[in-house]
């Protein structure tokens, strides 16, 4: 990702006065906590319709805010037991461990390690647990994804967890939504293994993938989770300086017709989105560049994602942040660390004109130096023999 800290940037950055950042950001003086014991004491109701209510609040205050460190710690405990109690009802569920995964996107993640165990246990079992709706079974896959990837769980252990998520996108019996975000979950974890441990894991599943992105009539969805998960194991293949999978001719093909689909069926607006989502996948695969994106956060900072890790850890962040991503992305700390993005920015104040030249030649020299790195490194790919 090129974006505003790397060591010149810093250096520009820390010159300007008028620029103050922090890791502490207090929504404004905004009193969060009379909200949050209110939903509380909602989940504590014994009316399911009460129960209900809470739960969406206490969802909503969560995506929306970023809650003082001090104020979420010291209602941690209280909040697990009425949550772990909610979580009993298969009517609420889904909705409690949205919540729970949102928790580990709050400042209180070091505090959330305490209840890793329980939760991964309770995730693992209902994940696999037949019985329970496809609902559930999804938040769980995502529950699991998110807080593995945020705590210092590496190598085994995220080869562990990304087992069970492949145990169940590998059953062709399950639904095709379940499969997907299973397939979604088990890609962010991919992100947290070396390049070595992922290769290992692409001899082992890049055949799968290449199958079900073949087969006709499947679920849109499932493919779309499937090229991408194809892509960062064919990333991952090429740092490591391994030959991807055989078949990469026919997947393009396949990226290559939904890129150009044309289908008086579709919305103009979900067309346009499908094509632009292959015909990144497409370059993906036939030039091991990923397409860069430029984010405005307003405040006059900027970011580009020029990497499929960053994609995918935006994207899993997005959908558990839902509308509050925009917010997240400039004041919370714990989802700008996920991403590299530096300390938070308070003062909105612009750059002088000199600064903001200077922040954009470094810009340009970084994306040019990332352009000769993957050219020298695609170079001694076929020089090795490759």
């Amino acid at each position: 990702m090129a974006y505003d800290d790397d060591d010149d940037v810093r250096s520009i950055m820390s010159s300007v006065s008028h620029l103050s950042t922090t890791s502490d950001y207090d929504e404004g003086g905004l009193d969060l906590e009379t909200p949050l014991l209110q939903a509380i004491s909602d989940i504590e109701a014994k009316r399911s319709e009460a129960r209900a209510r809470g739960l969406e609040s206490l969802a909503d205050l969560l995506s929306r805010y970023v809650y003082p460190e001090e104020v979420l710690s010291s209602r941690l405990g209280d909040l697990m037991d009425v949550l772990r109690k909610a979580a009993k009802s298969a009517d609420h569920m889904a909705k409690t461990f949205h919540i729970i995964t949102l928790l580990h996107l709050q400042p209180v993640v070091e505090d959330m390690e305490a209840y890793y165990e329980q939760l991964r246990n309770r995730c693992e079992d209902s994940m696999l647990d037949p019985s329970l709706d496809t609902e559930p079974r999804s938040q769980m896959a995502v529950t699991l994804a998110i807080m593995s990837f945020v705590s210092e769980l590496h190598g085994d252990d995220i080869e562990e967890q990304m087992e069970l998520l492949s145990d169940v996108f590998t059953d062709d019996d399950q639904e095709a939504s379940l499969i997907a975000i299973c397939i979604e979950a088990w890609s962010l974890l991919l992100i947290k293994l070396s390049s070595h441990d992922a290769c290992k894991v692409a001899h082992k599943l890049s055949h799968f993938f290449h199958r079900i992105i073949g087969e006709t009539g499947t679920d849109r969805n499932v493919l779309f989770a499937a090229a991408r998960a194809l892509v960062l194991l064919n990333d991952a293949q090429l740092e490591a300086h391994e030959v991807p999978a055989e078949g990469m001719d026919d997947v393009a093909r396949v990226f290559q017709a939904y890129a150009k689909e044309s289908n008086k069926g579709k919305s103009k607006k979900d067309l346009k989105e499908q094509r632009l989502k292959f015909r990144q996948l497409l370059e993906g695969i036939e030039t091991g560049r990923c397409p860069s994106t430029r984010l405005a956060l307003g405040h006059s900072e900027t970011v580009v994602l020029d990497s499929w890790s960053e994609y995918m850890i935006l994207d899993n962040v997005r959908a558990v942040l839902r509308g509050g991503m925009q917010h997240h992305l400039r004041h919370n700390q714990v989802v700008r660390d996920l991403l590299g993005l530096g300390p938070v920015q308070l003062v909105p104040q612009a750059l002088s004109r000199e600064d903001k030249a200077n922040l954009k030649a470094i810009r340009e020299d970084n994306r040019l130096n990332r352009q000769a790195d993957r050219r020298a490194a695609r170079s001694d790919k076929w020089d090795d023999g490759f």
